[in-house]
């Protein structure tokens, strides 16, 4: 997740960054995985064991003292590499 800084805060401190995700289904199905409860402040995760070639769908919000922000960051897509064929 970019780090969110400067004007961009509305001028009070991030206390905490949720990351959802979504595995590539058709509804609006989104999983968080960290930050909603416990607070993050991390803003780079690694997860290991996924399946390959599947299409994620990922989305983030921020959190101050004024509570989370409106709405969620545009929806950012990525995509599980296969396994390497023998040549």
């Amino acid at each position: 997740m970019p780090e969110i800084y400067g004007a961009e805060t509305g001028g009070s401190e991030i206390l905490s960054y949720n990351l959802q995700f979504n595995m590539g289904g058709i509804s609006n199905n989104y999983i968080s995985i960290v930050g909603e409860a416990p607070d993050n402040l991390q803003r780079t995760i690694t997860k290991g064991g996924l399946a390959t070639d599947v299409d994620f769908k990922f989305r983030y919000r921020v959190r101050s003292k004024y509570g989370w922000s409106q709405g969620y960051s545009p929806i950012l897509t990525s995509r599980t590499a296969t396994i390497p064929s023998i040549v």
